[in-house]
């Protein structure tokens, strides 16, 4: 197996168990990773943590995305509604001011 097809495959199965443990910071991410797994390579280890580092940035960062899109979308669905108001209230005007009319 391919060391990046390994490391990736070993960061998945840990992130899969132990997400909770793992941030954004890479530091702190070898010591959750140190406390979890006994990974004697100094340079697994690091590629490990770094790709756990990775992909929770990744993660986050696509979270924060659909988070912007939903509230773009809610405010863009309020100001239509706005708009449909508006021209509710002056069809009706125009209803009460033809009703006028003919009255007079």
């Amino acid at each position: 197996m391919h060391l990046l097809n390994r490391v990736r495959k070993i960061s998945t199965d840990i992130l899969e168990k132990y997400g909770d443990n793992f941030g954004q910071n890479f530091e702190d991410n070898k010591k959750a990773l140190s406390s979890i797994a006994d990974i004697t390579s100094k340079e697994l280890k690091n590629e490990i943590a770094g790709f756990i580092t990775k992909t929770v940035k990744r993660e986050i960062r696509q979270e924060r995305k659909k988070e912007a899109e939903l509230k773009a979308m809610e405010e863009e669905e309020a100001e239509l509604a706005k708009i449909e108001d508006a021209g509710e209230d002056t069809a009706q005007d125009q209803t009460a001011d033809d009703t006028d009319k003919k009255q007079q």
